[in-house]
């Protein structure tokens, strides 16, 4: 029932002007505003502290929410009228150049869907696109922490904390040379090839929010296992080091957008470096641990004087979250 009155009104939708529907979604929103009292006030009442605004300006955009959510609604029921022709009328795209590009270099990813980001009204404004992939799971892979033994080694595709000790310097005014910037690569071709020549791998991550520390912990308790590394073996920038100094950061904790881990049977390990090696996202990989039966669900960090210090799960954020 409630599948065929979608599909109902979305025919409705479909055979009215385009901007016929939006005043219609103006017309709705405002009624969504005056007539449900409780969400509209419990939206006033967060908006004022988040943004420091006054009453009248929180109702004002409390308004211009409900409008734009009924405008949503409706245009969501008017897609099935968009096709290649008429797509350009309803929907402005810039810089394809940009994909165009990405394609080119060999990146290969479509955009199949997306989600909407927040941000600091005038610091960045424009789309950013969020993606979700799908594609093909690779013949004889299967990624997963249950998958980690005890004599696995713990692989990393390069630097740590880059992007994080880049947005914290900004952020606190300390310069860095142009050679430290963000990390965010696209690291489809490189996983990809590591999979190709090791299909035995058990888990690929990303390092991103709460860094490596974070990554380890999780698959460490997920796993039932132990996993130690080497401080020594730990790939950092002296310029990186410099800024944790500084601000009194672990380099385990700064997030990554551009980095992977990899747990890979010890057998496999020295050929996939290699394949790692030879891909400009993991020209600087290196081995940095390895799985343990000893202390299951606790990372250790043998130190460079010989002693084990225990890595725990992060508490926090170090960075705020920019996306």
């Amino acid at each position: 029932m409630q599948y065929k009155l979608v599909m109902f009104l979305s025919k409705v939708a479909c055979h009215t002007p385009y901007r016929l529907l939006m005043a219609v979604g103006w017309v709705l929103g405002n009624l969504y505003y005056l007539l449900i009292k409780k969400e509209r006030e419990r939206a006033v009442s967060q908006m004022m502290p988040a943004l420091g605004i006054e009453e009248p300006e929180a109702r004002h955009l409390v308004r211009l929410s409900f409008i734009n959510l009924a405008r949503n609604v409706l245009e969501i029921l008017y897609m099935p009228h968009l096709s290649e022709k008429n797509f350009g009328e309803y929907i402005e795209i810039d810089h394809l150049e940009r994909l165009t590009d990405a394609l080119a270099e060999g990146h290969g990813v479509a955009i199949v869907t997306g989600d909407t980001k927040v941000v600091e009204h005038g610091k960045a404004d424009g789309i950013f696109i969020n993606t979700a992939g799908i594609g093909d799971i690779i013949p004889g892979t299967s990624i997963s922490p249950h998958h980690v033994k005890p004599g696995m080694k713990v692989l990393l595709s390069g630097f740590i904390g880059d992007h994080a000790a880049t947005v914290l310097a900004g952020r606190h005014g300390l310069e860095l040379p142009d050679t430290i910037k963000t990390d965010c690569a696209p690291l489809n071709s490189l996983t990809r090839a590591m999979l190709e020549a090791a299909p035995d791998i058990a888990v690929l991550r990303d390092p991103t929010r709460g860094g490596v520390a974070a990554v380890l912990n999780e698959i460490a308790e997920a796993s039932h296992c132990g996993v130690l590394i080497d401080e020594d073996a730990l790939p950092i920038r002296e310029e990186v080091r410099g800024v944790c100094d500084i601000l009194g950061f672990d380099p385990l904790y700064l997030a990554n957008e551009g980095k992977c881990i990899a747990f890979v049977p010890a057998e496999e390990a020295d050929e996939v470096l290699a394949v790692m090696r030879e891909n400009p996202y993991g020209k600087d990989a290196c081995l940095i641990g390895e799985v343990t039966a000893e202390a299951p669900g606790q990372v250790g960090l043998r130190t460079a004087i010989g002693g084990i210090r225990i890595v725990d799960m992060p508490l926090g954020n170090l960075v705020p979250r920019i996306c």
